[in-house]
């Protein structure tokens, strides 16, 4: 297994650190963007594009499905660059 796809709650605390922890150990991270929740939408759009541009490759639900129902859920380049080139933001 090389490729992880997260969902769940919270988006800035539970679901930021499994995708974090992930990429941490070299997983392929799919973060599913209509399948997480936070209790502000603000806090959760900024906490998405976070992790868009950083940690995972952020899809819709039916995009993942489709990535899984071809066989292929490869996610884009930036989520494949090694966890030791990527910069933690200060919280």
């Amino acid at each position: 297994m090389t490729t992880c796809v997260v969902t769940g709650v919270t988006t800035c605390v539970c679901v930021s650190n499994t995708v974090r922890g992930g990429v941490e150990q070299n997983y392929r991270t799919i973060l599913v963007s209509d399948a997480v929740a936070e209790a502000s939408r603000e806090t959760h759009e900024g906490e998405l594009k976070t992790m868009g541009r950083i940690f995972a490759d952020v899809k819709a639900t039916d995009e993942v499905l489709r990535m899984l129902g071809s066989g292929n859920p490869e996610p884009s380049l930036h989520a494949m660059r090694s966890v030791n080139t990527r910069s933690t933001p200060a919280l």
